[in-house]
């Protein structure tokens, strides 16, 4: 489970506010082993816990993977990535 209740943190609720105001966000994790939550488990909670559809979460990982610093191709090859996830998930939903 994350630890949102640090002192000095917004409220994880603003998160889907900031989104829909066109707010470029991302989720980070620090220090699993102390903390006890990974990013996967940050990601995880959005969608449980703030009701974050795929497309929100789809649009937090670019923008995460954009404000990287990590190289271009990386960061190219990262965002296919999601884009393709978020294709394979959308055409799941249309096959059900």
């Amino acid at each position: 489970m994350p630890r949102w209740g640090t002192p000095g943190r917004l409220a994880p609720a603003a998160l889907p506010r900031f989104l829909d105001a066109g707010v470029r966000c991302t989720l980070a994790a620090d220090d699993s082993l102390l903390f006890g939550s990974g990013l996967l488990d940050e990601y995880a909670s959005a969608r449980k816990v703030l009701g974050l559809s795929d497309a929100s979460l789809a649009e937090v990982a670019r923008s995460s993977l954009e404000a990287s610093g990590a190289p271009e191709e990386t960061v190219r090859a990262g965002v296919a990535g999601v884009t393709a996830w978020q294709e394979l998930s959308l055409n799941d939903r249309l096959a059900h």
